[in-house]
């Protein structure tokens, strides 16, 4: 499954890298990836708040990572593992204006809770040039009271907020242990066993479904 074009990408380069470079887009596996920025010139209605959300919703489905682990007592087998249900792409949004008639910093955080009500969808943290910055309030757990809730921050403070609550959420974002390897042959090569040698051998012959983030 490949992502929707995100603007800013935010991966760890000293584990991994692109799968595909191609000069104005390159495409990262989902094992890569700690966080993106959706950057906007401006937040002109709501709707564009409701796509973000969708967006992201769709992105935090993506969860399910696999990986290679060296087997025990041997130095050339590795064994598959998949990482299981993690945790998710934080997502941010990078306004540079906004349309008056959204209101003050309180009546977008209204307006913010609204459509995650609506739509199902989260957002790490919003920010507004001129108006201020919006971030989603931590939950514990799924039947937390105050998931989807807003916490608003006027324009004074908010570019600073936001790099705080940016540099936050990257390092409390969990590391895999050093003896994994992503398992880079999944975002290539899948098995077709209908299409078995006679020997037994599996033919590989198109992209596997994969989670894989286009930048």
């Amino acid at each position: 499954m490949l992502s929707s074009q995100l603007d800013i990408i935010i991966y760890d380069a000293l584990r991994f890298g692109p799968l595909l470079s191609f000069g104005s887009c390159d495409v990262f596996p989902l094992e890569a990836v700690l966080a993106y920025v959706e950057v906007k010139s401006k937040l002109e209605s709501v709707t564009i708040i409701r796509n973000l959300l969708k967006q992201s919703h769709r992105l935090r489905k993506l969860q399910t990572k696999f990986y290679r682990v060296p087997k025990k007592d041997t130095y050339t087998k590795t064994a598959l593992v998949a990482g299981g249900r993690l945790i998710s792409v934080r997502s941010f949004v990078f306004a540079l204006d906004a349309n008056d008639a959204l209101g003050d910093h309180l009546k977008i955080k209204l307006k913010i809770e609204k459509e995650i009500r609506k739509t199902k969808g989260f957002l790490t943290g919003m920010y507004v040039q001129g108006k201020g910055y919006f971030q989603s309030h931590p939950a514990e757990t799924a039947d937390d009271p105050l998931i989807g809730t807003i916490d608003a921050f006027d324009a004074q403070n908010a570019l600073l907020t936001f790099k705080l609550s940016l540099l936050s959420a990257l390092s409390r974002f969990p590391r895999i242990a050093t003896k994994c390897k992503r398992k880079c042959e999944r975002n290539f090569m899948a098995k077709r066993p209908d299409l078995l040698h006679k020997r037994g051998r599996v033919r590989y012959y198109r992209p596997a479904h994969e989670k894989t983030f286009r930048l």
